[in-house]
């Protein structure tokens, strides 16, 4: 039988526990800043690592540690499972873009320990709506691949002189 109940404090402050064997376990995991929790199950600890974990998170900054974030994820809910180094996720959040009208974010994919695939993404939002798909990889480079539709985009937010009610829709691709 395996019990472990654990505390840190320090840059990231969290506390938990697993219970269960080395075979398959529970683990509940809370952090206190930012606050998220995760539950689940881990399993095959002391050969192919195997997981199914839920979190959420009332409210996450990007970059984490900024006075004045880039953006703020609100209302967080992911769930991630795998057999390492391969692995599935799903997550859905509110984003909130200074000057931007606050939309819905969603991807679905799966990844591995050096690359992620979103075989779905959308940003949902009153001013435009974008849906598409791509990779994120750092083995060796950051690199990125991103195909994707945008509908509703109004681009007097980056250019005030286009006439309004012209919204903009089209496809995109970024390769970087």
């Amino acid at each position: 039988a395996l019990a472990v109940k654990f505390q840190s404090q320090g840059s990231l402050t969290l506390e938990g526990s697993i219970d269960g064997s080395l075979d398959t376990a529970e683990l509940v995991l809370d952090v206190a800043d930012p606050q998220a929790h995760v539950a689940g199950t881990l399993g095959q600890l002391l050969s192919t690592p195997v997981w199914d974990l839920r979190a959420n998170s009332p409210s996450l900054q990007l970059p984490p540690s900024s006075q004045d974030p880039a953006a703020t994820l609100t209302e967080v809910q992911a769930h991630t499972s795998g057999e390492w180094p391969q692995f599935n996720l799903d997550l859905a959040a509110d984003l909130d873009i200074p000057g931007f009208e606050p939309s819905q974010f969603t991807v679905s994919g799966s990844g591995t320990s050096h690359d992620f695939t979103a075989q779905k993404l959308t940003l949902q939002g009153p001013e435009f709506s974008l849906d598409g798909a791509g990779t994120l990889s750092w083995e060796d480079t950051l690199r990125l691949a991103l195909d994707a539709n945008v509908a509703r985009l109004d681009l007097r937010t980056w250019i005030p002189e286009w006439p309004e009610n012209q919204p903009v829709n089209g496809q995109f691709a970024v390769s970087w």
